[in-house]
């Protein structure tokens, strides 16, 4: 009985051990793709901006 105990004891460990590291990789690439957005909205106001300089200019 306690063989068996210990064996089920490992096995959810192990399943423990799995899923943590699945998350963990599914938070990187999720990181991964709020970073590239924030890039990407950064650009974006930036290209906004030059295109309000664009239309009035301060000169």
């Amino acid at each position: 009985m306690n063989t068996v105990l210990a064996i089920l004891d490992l096995v959810l460990i192990t399943f423990t051990i799995v899923f943590i590291r699945s998350t963990i990789i599914l938070n990187r690439k999720t990181d991964a793709k709020l970073d590239r957005a924030r890039r990407l909205i950064e650009r974006a106001q930036r290209i906004q901006e030059g295109m309000r300089f664009i239309d009035n200019p301060k000169d």
